[in-house]
């Protein structure tokens, strides 16, 4: 017969025993209180349509895997079973995104997969396609002439938001990603097949030949065949691969008064993603910037610097530029600051 304290003592080992048998399986294995797991894809990279060289609206491809398992995960984009690489165009080739800008007919295909590795094993996304159109043919209805039938097209393209299809990018004749001033004056003048002004890069696409603005009078200018001289604008971040690329033109001002000035892209809602800068001279002869902004109008991508110190008689160099390489039209004026 056992004792009360021999079956105290038995029932003390079987506790142990059993306590010790769930510390063994919660043992951390390899460094991690979790069992290792190969990778998994959650999210598939999604099939899409670009315009050739479009700007950050119409020629930015993004590809995106998501993926779960045990860190770290590595990542290689793929065309079929050929790596990318970063670099031209191409960037995050070695991440959960990869992005293409801008797209070009050469890239267009149908097998663009993400290979996702951990020490535990692999897994492949599916194929997603990249489809190219031509941009600014004025061929809106793709049967390969430009004559009247295209009228139709590209006035409903114009009074709606249009998707990213052949006709839209036939109609973007400036390559923006958006249909605005500059289109419609070149598509008119594929139409009639003579010179309307259109296409030929602005006056002032050069900050030598900045034009001389007012203080209080509204100028419009458009950057849609304009070539770029300007230098690294501070605001212009976050847009690998395409930093640097969007074209610009160039204002003047002479300062009138002594005080603070608001430089303003507001006058109305527009959409050309714009970037603003201010240097005291320009910069290929040592000008500094002086300010610059991305996105200041309210509910609006235009700009604005605001309460900037200005001195009578200092002459002030402006350069409107676009984020990401974009471009577009837009309006511009000078006048004294009046506050928040």
């Amino acid at each position: 017969m056992v004792s009360k304290c021999d079956r105290n003592g038995i029932q003390s080992v079987t506790r142990a025993v059993i306590a010790s048998a769930i510390l063994l399986f919660q043992w951390p294995i390899n460094g991690s209180s979790a069992l290792a797991t190969p990778p998994h894809i959650t999210s598939q990279p999604q099939s899409q349509n670009h315009c050739n060289g479009g700007a950050i609206y119409s020629g930015d491809a993004s590809f995106y895997c998501g993926a779960t398992g045990t860190q770290p995960l590595s990542y290689q984009w793929r065309r079929g079973t050929t790596n990318l690489v970063n670099g031209g165009n191409m960037a995050g080739a070695n991440s959960a995104g990869l992005t293409i800008q801008p797209t070009t007919f050469s890239d267009a295909a149908s097998d663009y997969n993400c290979l996702v590795t951990n020490a535990e094993g692999s897994a492949v996304s599916n194929n997603a396609t990249l489809t190219v159109f031509a941009t600014g043919t004025a061929d809106v209805n793709g049967d390969g002439i430009i004559d009247g039938r295209d009228v139709q097209g590209f006035v409903i393209l114009w009074l709606r938001v249009p998707s990213l299809t052949a006709a839209f990018c036939a109609a973007d004749m400036d390559g923006s990603g958006r249909l605005e001033c500059e289109d419609l004056c070149a598509f008119a003048q594929a139409l009639l097949q003579s010179s309307l002004g259109c296409g030929v890069p602005p006056e002032n696409d050069d900050c030598p030949n900045a034009s001389l603005v007012t203080t209080g009078n509204v100028y419009n200018g458009n950057t849609g065949f304009a070539t770029r001289d300007g230098p690294h604008i501070t605001c212009d971040a976050g847009c690998a691969p395409a930093c640097d690329t969007a074209p610009d033109v160039w204002f003047q001002w002479v300062a009138d008064f002594d005080g603070r000035a608001d430089f303003l892209m507001c006058d109305y809602l527009h959409g050309y993603d714009a970037i603003m800068a201010i240097y005291d001279a320009c910069p290929a002869v040592g000008g500094i910037q002086l300010a610059c902004n991305d996105d200041g109008c309210f509910n609006d991508y235009t700009s604005r610097i605001v309460s900037l110190s200005v001195t009578t008689g200092q002459t002030y160099w402006i350069c409107i530029s676009g984020w990401k390489g974009t471009k577009g039209c837009f309006p511009f004026r000078v006048v004294p600051y009046t506050g928040p």
